[in-house]
């Protein structure tokens, strides 16, 4: 299902449930940073109703799972911790096409790889989670997150040849897994 070209290190999930509430706090972020750039898509769509609709209620969302973690931090005693800069977002934003006519493409594309690794690795949380309310909501974001990585995927066949889109998924993909392959194990679901 999943377009991604590796599979997350198994030494990563030991690392990442070290320290769950610096976890559950970078998660917020993401999130908090998914809703803004659905936001920032809606320009690009701004002539398709029904895709500004569509993002629109994705960045709903993604703003619901951001207050989710916050509410899972403040259950816990935990505090929310300020955001940076995500490495791995940032080398897959660089690997963006420049010209105009693939920017948008990538963008969605690069979109649903994240989608697709937080997919990925929130199915791993769920699974070995030792707060059984945490592995929940881990499987609760998994569930959805996947529904993301579609719509991302599907938005990007409308945009442009549906084999150019694949195609240039699988490239970005490969780029994705050095990239992962290459950042520290973390408390971060990417």
């Amino acid at each position: 299902m999943l377009c991604l070209a590796s599979t997350t290190d198994p030494a990563w999930v030991h690392e990442a449930l070290k320290d769950p509430a610096a976890l559950l706090s970078d998660h917020a972020q993401c999130e908090k940073k998914a809703a803004l750039s659905a936001l920032s898509l809606t320009q690009a769509f701004a002539d398709d109703t029904d895709v500004v609709t569509e993002l629109a209620a994705l960045a709903r969302e993604e703003l619901e799972h951001f207050e989710a973690c916050c509410q899972h931090l403040l259950k816990r005693g935990w505090s929310l911790k300020r955001g940076g800069k995500d490495p791995y977002a940032a080398q897959l934003i660089n690997a963006a096409a420049s010209d105009v006519t693939h920017h948008l493409v990538d963008r969605l594309l690069i979109a649903a790889l994240i989608e697709a690794r937080s997919t990925e690795r929130l199915k791993i949380l769920s699974e070995r989670h030792p707060d059984a309310e945490l592995a929940q909501f881990c499987r609760d974001l998994m569930e959805t997150e996947a529904g993301h990585y579609m719509f991302f995927v599907r938005l990007a066949g409308r945009v442009t040849d549906p084999a150019f889109a694949k195609a240039r998924l699988t490239e970005l993909a490969k780029r994705e897994a050095q990239i992962v392959a290459a950042l520290p194990h973390l408390p971060r679901v990417h």
